[in-house]
Formats: C-alpha cells, sequence, structure tokens
C-alpha cells in the first residue's frame, strides 16, 4: 500500500503484521525488524518523524544484534534512521548515521553500486554539496 502512496492503510497492514510476526518469531527476530523497518518509513511518510525514529532505532537493534554493525541490513536501517533524525532536526546525528552506512555498503558493494551511490549523494545533500 505504502508503494501506491496510501500510507495511512500501510500503516495499519503492517501493525497487524507486526504484531503476527512478534508472535510468531518473537519480538527481536529479524523479519521483525524488516517489519518495524516498513512500519517506521510508513509512519515517516505520514510526517510521524518521532515515531518513525523509534521504530527503526529498535530495528537497527536487532539487525545488529543478529547481522552484526556492517550488514547490509543494517546499512539500510542506519539510512533510514539517519533521515529520520534528520527530520527532526538532528543534522549531526544524520551524518554520523550515514557515513556508517556508507562505509558498510563500499565494503560490500564497492563505490560504483547504486546503493553506495545513493548514500553518497544523501550525505552530500546532508553536507551542502
Amino acid at each position: 500500500m505504502g508503494s501506491l502512496g496510501d500510507y495511512e492503510k500501510a500503516t495499519i497492514l503492517l501493525t497487524r503484521a507486526l504484531e503476527i510476526f512478534e508472535k510468531h518469531y518473537g519480538k527481536d527476530h529479524p523479519e521483525t525488524s524488516t517489519t518495524l523497518t516498513n512500519l517506521g518509513n510508513a509512519w515517516g511518510s505520514l510526517g510521524y518523524y518521532e515515531k518513525k525514529k523509534d521504530l527503526l532505532t529498535r530495528a537497527l537493534e536487532i539487525f545488529e544484534k543478529h547481522y552484526g554493525k556492517d550488514h547490509p541490513s543494517t546499512g539500510a536501517t542506519l539510512t533510514n534512521l539517519g533521515n529520520a533524525l534528520g527530520s527532526l532536526g538532528d543534522y549531526e546525528k544524520k551524518i554520523d548515521l550515514l557515513i556508517r552506512a556508507l562505509e558498510i555498503y563500499q565494503k560490500h558493494y564497492g563505490e560504483v553500486h547504486p546503493y553506495t551511490r545513493m548514500i553518497t549523494a544523501n550525505l552530500n545533500d546532508s553536507l551542502g554539496f
């Protein structure tokens, strides 16, 4: 639903999915973390950046615990969380998280991969380049 622009419907469905994943997998499983990420991004699309930040912070903790601090899923969550913090006015923390994400993507994908370039562009934009 979110990709169709209906973020309110997406939050309803993702909240339901989160309840199911937490019941089936547990509150700290990577599948639960993916749903937390999607739900956080949906809330962010509706302008609820604090909710987005809280959900993505939880997702990041789970990804780091299960996959490590330099896994691509961790990098994606760092990017999303950084953007949430930027929306809340914490530009310094946003830049820190984007730099961490960039390092992960460079390590795993190299300099010319679309993910690496996307983070580089986001970081350059955040730095005013």
